[in-house]
């Protein structure tokens, strides 16, 4: 069987080969069945803890919802506020899905194409302007662009955080990592600097935010499904550097590092 999604304690898995879907929580060993589904899938989340009790001795039954539209990503839907999220990683954009009316509308953007439009219309403005030191300007443009290396989103992660959407982007060869908070009134990123007294655990099929206690170091930490040799790897926002727990490793990129794509945090309830 694989992990499909985790929250709330709970594991949504499947047998291999998109088989039957079940619940199990490895904490408590309860597991129950869910109905067939007939159609592949590629993205799937659970929207509330599933009650074994109900689904057994109840009279409601459990019903799968399938939804067209939602793109294949490393991390799966939110559900907030009644809606969907399904994050394009590359764009930084989201998909989102409202179940009561059947529609999808697309929000966000990434701050870089927003910055690239600026300067497109500064040029053209000078060129209006009969600028003659346009051309020598576009020149000097295009030899800075080529010494800057392009930024490639190569993970992403959403983590839902005091009622709020929060991003965790891993970009370029080195790895190095951002976050940012989305903005639900102006549809837009915003970047985080510090989580405060927050930590958080990321990895393809369940990120979730956890409040640190006032001794506890983990405040500021992001912990990734990533080893250096045995022991487990974070992230500090405060040094921009990847440490191991228990371990002696510090580096500003991810180099030797090995990554468990099929694995999952979970958080006791």
């Amino acid at each position: 069987a694989e992990i499909l999604y985790s929250n709330y304690g709970w594991l949504l898995m499947s047998q291999v080969n998109n088989g039957p879907l079940f619940f199990f929580n490895p904490l408590t060993r309860q597991k129950f069945q869910l109905p067939p589904t007939e159609k592949p899938f590629d993205s799937v989340c659970f929207t509330s803890p599933p009650l074994a009790p109900i689904v057994l001795f109840g009279d409601e039954e459990w019903k799968i919802e399938l939804y067209d539209g939602f793109m294949y990503a490393n991390c799966p839907p939110v559900f907030h506020n009644g809606l969907y999220y399904c994050l394009d990683g590359e764009c930084r954009s989201f998909r989102v899905y409202d179940p009561t009316n059947d529609a999808w509308t697309i929000c966000g953007h990434c701050p870089q194409t927003i910055e690239d439009s600026d300067d497109d219309d500064e040029k053209k403005d000078g060129d209006e302007d009969g600028d003659e030191d346009g051309d020598e300007d576009e020149d000097e443009d295009e030899d800075e662009d080529e010494d800057e290396e392009e930024e490639v989103t190569h993970e992403f992660y959403v983590v839902q955080v005091d009622g709020e959407i929060w991003g965790v982007f891993v970009m370029n060869n080195d790895r190095k990592v951002e976050v940012l908070k989305f903005d639900l009134s102006e549809k837009c990123w915003n970047k985080v600097e510090s989580l405060g007294d927050k930590c958080l655990y990321v990895s393809p099929n369940g990120s979730f935010a956890e409040v640190c206690d006032g001794g506890s170091d983990k405040a500021n930490k992001i912990y990734f499904n990533k080893f250096h040799g045995k022991n487990g790897v974070w992230f500090s926002l405060s040094s921009g550097m990847y440490h191991s727990v228990g371990g002696d490793f510090a580096s500003k990129d991810a180099y030797g590092l090995t990554q468990v794509d099929y694995s999952t945090w979970i958080k006791s309830t």
